[in-house]
């Protein structure tokens, strides 16, 4: 049935067929047309049978796993709410000082990268909201 889907977006003219005519141009069509059916077919098997081989191996690892679209709507829900849901277990126990990395010890140009956007966002912050004070100025003080 689909071979004659294939054929039906294309024009077929009566003289291909016509007695007298050579018989090679219908035939490549045919042949053409016949290609294309199986290399579409094939490809079309194939992805449908590696996604049945993947889904398949997934849910024999994981018997508990939940239905991907039941997360996703809590997930949703949860953040429609303000709730966030990621949590990462190695900054819950560390202290303020172990989150952050003094400016004094990183490398030169990462320090001077990171003084210039500081000091071009508190440029925008002054022309935007008329002197708000993003940055303290005991960052700059260290880094001169």
């Amino acid at each position: 049935v689909n071979f004659f889907l294939l054929l039906d977006g294309f024009e077929v003219s009566e003289e291909w067929f016509a007695p007298g005519r050579d018989g090679i141009m219908p035939a490549v069509f045919l042949i053409f047309i016949a290609m294309i059916y199986f290399v579409l077919m094939f490809i079309a098997v194939a992805i449908v049978l590696d996604t049945h081989a993947t889904i398949d191996r997934s849910a024999k690892e994981d018997p508990d796993r939940k239905n991907p679209m039941i997360v996703f709507i809590y997930t949703y829900y949860k953040m429609m709410l303000g709730v966030s849901l990621v949590q990462v277990e190695a900054e819950e126990n560390m202290k303020q000082d172990e989150l952050s990395i003094p400016l004094e010890l990183l490398p030169g140009v990462v320090r001077r990268k990171f003084i210039e956007k500081k000091r071009k966002m508190q440029r925008i912050a002054n022309e935007s909201f008329a002197g708000m004070e993003i940055y303290p100025l005991e960052y700059d003080d260290d880094a001169k």
